[in-house]
């Protein structure tokens, strides 16, 4: 009995032992493949150090941060009223506003999602940076960025979007001129006015408009976490393009807001629950766009600048319109019964209209055809060199009858056929439709 105890336990003993040499086994292993990460990293960081020092002063010396500001923006326009009617940008749609009027949502969701570090480190995010670092080297890939808003700005603003070393380090170093050069607020302002969130809008004020049709000052915490997420990948995460990955996306950055301490846990729960209500109106397109190519026209003539650097340089542009009246002219010319039909060859029959204030000569209104086509396009009512017709009478006749003969409002003129050496004037036979000025119905505000 006893010796086959002893052989029981002899044979426990041989298990544990096998066991115990498995186990060092794998220690060792893990403890070589340890120490090759820690060989790896050390040598991509002296590789780094190297290149850095070699790129780093050049970079600097070109890199001038004092340009980041002149970025393109959109210019808006008013009319008589001082009310916002639109606005119009050359390349990129863009309207710049201060910190303290993006909301603070906005905000804390870019630092959650974006740098939780942001007011600590100098443009780099060393911690952020090693860890991916790390994951680079288990994938073998650069699916980890580690860029800082600082970084992220630079790029925008000045680099390419591919991920190569040598881009990463010039936009390190950028970075950090960046930081030495403005404080965290300014880097935080451009960055969150810069960058491109979709559906032709570049910077948030842009995006809340394309998107929610009001100011970004007036966002709610779901729709400010909804546009911080587009940021990443407008054209995955656009709620335009696909709704349902862009509140996936808006969830997930709700959930880091809340675990960086940024919203509470009702607020976390409200904002998730949210529906999300698009702008029905997402067009880009002017409303009153006859106008709004006389004026732009003008401010570049007064500014003496190119449209296209009008276009991008952010101006607010106070005009004369009244805009009841640019609608209600507008449309009676898109009303077809007021016009011939059209020729044979199927050209319309157009026409254009201007009407001034007859106190102050501002223009209240401006039709230069009846469609309008593209920015810039013909108008008809300033661009073309024609007879001008019945309205050169008050300059041509009636100015020089009360000036010259001592005509009055009151005078009465003999109405009958007059023959001047040959020349005999009478009226065009028009069969134009187009009311007459006391057959238009004015809006009251227009009287």
């Amino acid at each position: 009995m006893s010796k086959k105890v002893k052989d029981k336990k002899s044979h426990a003993f041989s298990m544990q032992d096998k066991h115990d040499i498995g186990f060092a086994k794998k220690k060792k292993r893990h403890i070589i493949k340890n120490t090759f990460l820690a060989i790896t990293i050390l040598f991509f960081s002296f590789l780094i150090f190297i290149f850095s020092y070699i790129m780093g002063l050049s970079e600097r010396k070109k890199f001038d941060p004092n340009t980041i500001k002149n970025m393109q923006q959109s210019i808006v326009l008013y009319d008589m009223d001082e009310s916002e009617i639109g606005s119009l940008y050359a390349s990129k749609n863009r309207r710049y506003i201060t910190l303290d009027e993006i909301p603070s949502d906005v905000i804390n969701a870019f630092i959650a999602t974006e740098d939780v570090r942001f007011y600590t480190h100098n443009g780099v995010d060393i911690v952020r940076i090693f860890g991916a670092l790390i994951e680079d080297v288990k994938s073998l890939s650069f699916r980890q960025g580690a860029s800082t808003i600082s970084q992220q700005l630079i790029k925008n603003a000045y680099l390419t979007g591919e991920k190569t070393i040598s881009r990463k380090l010039q936009e390190a170093i950028m970075a950090v001129k960046l930081e030495n050069y403005y404080t965290k607020e300014e880097i935080l302002e451009m960055y969150i006015n810069y960058i491109y969130y979709g559906g032709g809008a570049y910077g948030v004020e842009a995006a809340s408009k394309r998107y929610f049709g009001k100011e970004a000052k007036y966002l709610t915490l779901p729709e400010s976490a909804l546009l911080v997420g587009v940021v990443k990948a407008p054209s995955i995460y656009a709620p335009h393009i696909n709704e349902s990955k862009s509140i996936k996306r808006r969830n997930l950055i709700l959930s880091l807001m809340l675990n960086e301490g940024f919203i509470t846990r009702t607020e976390y729960s409200n904002a998730i629950d949210s529906k999300l209500a698009l702008s029905a109106n997402d067009s880009l397109d002017f409303a009153f766009g006859y106008f709004t190519d006389l004026a732009l026209t003008e401010t570049a003539e007064i500014l003496n600048l190119d449209i296209e650097e009008v276009l991008g340089g952010g101006y607010k542009i106070y005009t004369t319109l009244d805009s009841s009246l640019q609608s209600y002219t507008q449309a009676i010319y898109s009303d077809d019964s007021y016009f011939p039909a059209n020729s044979s060859d199927n050209t319309i029959c157009q026409s254009a209209m201007i009407v001034l204030d007859s106190q102050t000569s501002a223009i209240r209104t401006c039709i230069g055809g009846r469609e309008y086509t593209s920015k810039l396009c013909l108008n008809r009512a300033t661009g073309m060199l024609r007879q001008p017709g019945s309205t050169i009478k008050p300059i041509m006749v009636y100015a020089p009858a009360v000036e010259k003969r001592g005509y009055l409002p009151s005078s009465f003129v003999l109405d009958e056929i007059e023959n001047f050496d040959g020349y005999i004037p009478k009226n065009c036979n028009c069969q134009v439709k187009f009311p007459s000025l006391w057959q238009i119905r004015f809006p009251s505000n227009c009287a």
